[in-house]
């Protein structure tokens, strides 16, 4: 009796301990975006960006312009994580396209099984129920430093 309590014991140790590191993962990628996209409520213009974990531990992404002249509003934004079928080799940002509109959907860090998923804003939902054209665009990202 007492092995088996012990082992239960050890065992929900070090799923709180494993189970955390994917949340933990920080991330943090350099990113050119070559179109308006839109994230929640929040519309961003084509340009670089700096997107990362806004505080450790948390499930939002803070992100900004890279570009100090233009200054743009940094938005902190609610995400959930995700885990790709395989590991991704690169970092990338995944977009939805609906008609001309684009819609941030994915985050992956390179070289990790974890990333973060927004969830969709009233706006793509009430383009994809009216059937809006649509595909998915992935650009290429780096782990900024």
């Amino acid at each position: 009796m007492k092995f088996n309590i012990s082992r239960t014991i050890l065992l929900a140790a070090a799923t709180l301990i494993f189970g955390s590191t994917a949340y933990a993962q920080e991330i943090n990628v350099r990113v050119r975006v070559p179109f308006v996209f839109a994230v929640g409520d929040h519309m961003y213009p084509a340009g670089e960006y700096i997107i990362q974990t806004a505080e450790a531990n948390t499930h939002f992404l803070s992100i900004k312009s890279a570009d100090r002249a233009a200054q743009v509003l940094i938005a902190s934004h609610v995400c959930v994580s995700s885990k790709p079928a395989s590991p991704v080799n690169q970092a990338k940002l995944v977009f939805h396209r609906m008609g001309n509109m684009y819609f941030l959907y994915r985050v992956w860090v390179g070289g990790s099984t974890a990333g973060r998923e927004f969830p969709r804003s009233h706006l793509e939902t009430q383009m994809a129920m009216n059937r809006s054209e649509n595909e998915t665009v992935v650009v290429a990202a780096n782990i900024a430093h």
